[in-house]
């Protein structure tokens, strides 16, 4: 079943009546007189949304948007749960939504590593090489473990040879086998790949935030950390990273995610070290949140770079912006406190930036069907540069756009188009991999 429609209430819960039609069906946004920006581009599949059959991606995790405006995603076609049977799932679509069959000749391209493996990052290269970031199952000194997974594309979805063994880069480091997961990647202006991730070495019964970085071929530069570079904050807490960018100017590698209840902000310098001109150690925690799950740096002037976070906790989503120092910018969200918080049922699940600096941020909001049963929508949302909600994004005035495809979909995925800045989202809807554009704010 897939339900297509847009929100036009704010982001409260609201109640829904109950779905007893299976055709798709589109529901017409409200006449206002106001900014486009925000809303469903029906260029995109003649509605704004779309998705692709189950058997080829049963999870959009990450997506980028090539210069000629098609959209390469990653995901699994399996369910992001043991035992990870199924292989990861790439996909290109056209810039209509439909999928490229000149990518693979289907539009897909199935990556079946070891006994099973995922994607959560894509990046792409100026060579239009397509980098793909995951995990694979492997059985490990006798025992079944996930290991980082880095595989390289060609533009025509073919394995690049040139890359590891037989385009895939696969690792376990010594007598760590256990858990070891890539989250995000970057492509350096030498071609080498750094990759972010966590890692929970066997027995340990705690994660580590972790960062690897490659050579152009595929092969682990061991003059990065000494080929891994781990972080734990300290106790028997798990430590983990959900999102990586890095400092143009200054090459140091930001890593945001979780430390036990807190969400965390991470920051090495170019050679994998921890760099204590952040807050004095490396890292800084916030209380406000359990977990930071994405970032990016915003240039502010033609000196000043600051680090922009987003995340969620039990009862509200926040984005957050730091300056390098690791101090937390208080002029950042118009409340003295360097964030923007939402208290609703909306939960961010990660933000990217337009041309402009301004913010945009993916995840869901929840709701309550006529039956009392409670689902999820797509939600994105807009924010200026300094962290003020735009409230002429999106069709009801109040900052936020929402989609819903099917009783619960989510967005795990952002890209904004560098042709005239629309917004590509990907995540899931009802089982299968989903997508949807907005126009640009």
């Amino acid at each position: 079943m897939w339900l297509f429609s847009s929100r036009k209430t704010g982001p409260k819960r609201s109640v829904r009546p109950p779905c007893h039609s299976y055709r798709p069906r589109l529901e017409a946004l409200e006449s206002r007189d106001c900014p486009s920006g925000g809303l469903l581009d029906t260029t995109f599949n003649g509605t704004g949304l779309e998705t692709v059959p189950p058997s080829l991606m049963t999870s959009a995790n990450a997506n980028v948007v090539q210069p000629d405006g098609k959209i390469v995603a990653v995901g699994g076609t399996g369910p992001y749960a043991a035992p990870y049977s199924a292989p990861i799932s790439v996909v290109r679509l056209n810039r209509d939504g439909s999928l490229d069959t000149a990518f693979n000749n289907t539009g897909s391209v199935s990556l079946m590593v070891a006994q099973g493996a995922t994607g959560a990052a894509v990046a792409l290269q100026p060579d239009g090489k397509i980098v793909v970031g995951g995990f694979a199952v492997m059985n490990s000194f006798g025992l079944p473990s996930t290991e980082y997974l880095v595989a390289r594309l060609n533009s025509d979805g073919s394995p690049d040879a040139s890359f590891g063994k037989n385009g895939v880069f696969v690792y376990n480091p010594a007598n760590t086998a256990g858990t070891e997961h890539v989250q995000g990647l970057v492509v350096l202006s030498n071609g080498s790949i750094l990759a972010g991730g966590y890692a929970e070495p066997r027995n340990v019964g705690s994660f580590s935030f972790a960062a690897f970085r490659l050579t152009p071929s595929g092969k682990l530069d061991s003059a990065f950390g000494s080929g891994v570079a781990l972080v734990h904050i300290g106790g028997n807490v798990s430590d983990i990273t959900n999102a990586m960018t890095v400092v143009p100017t200054t090459g140091q590698v930001v890593l945001v995610g979780q430390a036990g209840s807190a969400a965390a902000v991470v920051v090495l310098t170019g050679a994998g070290k921890l760099d204590s001109t952040f807050n004095g150690s490396g890292y800084a925690l916030y209380a406000g949140a359990q977990h930071f799950n994405g970032v990016a740096v915003q240039q502010e002037s033609s000196t000043l770079y600051e680090i922009v976070v987003s995340g969620s906790g039990s009862s509200s989503s926040v984005v957050g912006r730091y300056f390098l120092s690791g101090a937390v910018d208080t002029t950042f969200g118009g409340a003295g406190t360097g964030f923007f918080t939402i208290d609703s049922g909306l939960t961010i699940n990660t933000l990217k930036l337009e041309a402009d600096g301004s913010i945009i941020v993916g995840g869901s909001q929840s709701y309550t069907a006529g039956d009392g049963s409670q689902h999820t929508e797509m939600a994105v949302g807009h924010l200026s540069a300094n962290g003020i909600l735009d409230t002429a994004f999106g069709p009801s005035g109040n900052g936020f756009s929402y989609a819903m495809i099917g009783l619960d979909s989510s967005v795990y995925g952002l890209a904004i188009d560098p042709n005239d800045g629309g917004i590509l989202a990907c995540g899931v809807g009802s089982g299968a991999g989903a997508f949807a554009r907005f126009t640009a704010p």
